[in-house]
């Protein structure tokens, strides 16, 4: 029972290839795609003013480049080459108080990303009927 619990355990807090590795990489590329993404909607209001329409093709373009631009620099700084362990042996010698900061952090910049997104929204509606 002992081993089997072990297993699980690492399992999911394995620190190269856990469930929640693989979660948090997932969970990063979300967020963090919501702030490059205030520009792709910027542009599509942009774009909608001017022409009236857009096609797939440019939608498509729109959408991938800021977002990729944005996020593959911010993706191979913190997961390529699995660099991130290095922030683990940081974490671990780090108080409460830190991980308190950092946690509050971490909340922030998902709240934000969020909310971005709905302003961008809001601003190509906005550029859109003004």
């Amino acid at each position: 029972m002992a081993m089997r619990e072990q297993q699980i355990y690492e399992f999911k807090h394995d620190k190269k290839n856990g469930v929640y590795i693989g979660l948090s990489k997932y969970e990063f590329g979300y967020v963090y795609s919501c702030y490059p993404c205030f520009l792709s909607f910027l542009m599509f209001g942009l774009i909608l003013k001017i022409n009236g329409d857009i096609t797939p093709i440019v939608m498509i373009g729109t959408l991938a480049v800021p977002i990729g631009l944005g996020y593959i620099p911010a993706y191979k700084a913190v997961f390529s080459s699995d660099c991130y362990l290095e922030y683990f042996k940081e974490f671990e010698k780090e108080n409460r108080d830190w991980h308190r900061k950092w946690a509050r952090i971490t909340t922030a910049f998902c709240i934000g990303g969020v909310l971005i997104s709905l302003l961008s929204i809001a601003a190509a509606w906005a550029i859109l009927l003004w």
